[in-house]
């Protein structure tokens, strides 16, 4: 009688170490998969000092602001032309 319940004691415990093992394997694959739907960030400053990029932003900031100034001129040139043909 004791060798039944001893088999069966470890048919039960061999049982349970099959299923933690599936679910292990489970939760690794979900995991596996979950770490390959991330998404991957550049940085477009990386490696790049704070005095370079900030020369940089300043030099785009007056190429802008002297672009603006030339349309605005070009407009104001037009008008002044119009005015004078009335």
């Amino acid at each position: 009688m004791a060798n039944k319940k001893s088999k069966k004691h470890l048919e039960d415990h061999t049982e349970l170490h099959r299923k933690a093992k599936e679910l292990k394997d489970q939760e690794s694959y979900r995991a596996k998969k979950k770490r390959s739907k991330k998404y991957r960030q550049y940085r477009s400053n990386q490696g790049r000092s704070p005095k370079d990029m900030e020369s940089k932003y300043q030099g785009c900031i007056w190429t802008a602001g002297f672009g603006f100034v030339l349309i605005l001129g070009a407009g104001l040139w037009e008008l002044i032309k119009f005015i004078s043909e009335l």
